[in-house]
């Protein structure tokens, strides 16, 4: 049992002291620059507020029932994971916000986001829906396609 955790550690620290660059020039492990990296995360990670349940999408485009076993990370925060921390490019539609899993924080290896977005393009509004002759509307493009096609 000993020598599997130990394994398992030594996999992720070494995954994670080749990402940091925590390898001395003999190949070991520096471990006190991987704890220093590891609290750096943390200081990072609770800089962050999550919220759980309804929530209003900025501009009033939707509301989000965040599902149990998961978080959500405001537009403002989420833009500062995407292109400040991973280094994506700044756009005016970058993000809403995140949706993650209530187990992982924006910093965890492995883990996995859903970046909400929302682009107007598109969107038609329904308010004359009601008001619209569809039988009208059919025979007037029936005849534009009978006009085209001679």
């Amino acid at each position: 049992m000993k020598l599997k955790l130990l394994i398992v550690c030594f996999a992720f620290m070494s995954s994670f002291s080749v990402r940091a660059q925590k390898v001395d020039q003999e190949g070991k492990i520096n471990v006190e620059a991987l704890m220093d990296e590891f609290k750096r995360m943390d200081s990072i990670e609770k800089t962050f507020t999550y919220q759980q349940g309804l929530i209003q999408l900025p501009n009033g485009v939707a509301k989000l029932n965040v599902p149990k076993g998961f978080k959500y990370l405001d537009a403002t925060q989420s833009k500062r994971v995407l292109v400040d921390l991973w280094g994506n490019p700044e756009n005016d539609n970058v993000s809403l916000g995140l949706l993650l899993p209530d187990s992982q924080g924006v910093m965890s290896f492995n883990g996995f986001v859903f970046n909400i977005q929302y682009d107007e393009i598109g969107f038609v509004e329904d308010n004359d829906a009601s008001d619209i002759n569809y039988e009208e509307l059919l025979a007037e493009m029936q005849k534009d396609m009978e006009a085209e096609n001679t």
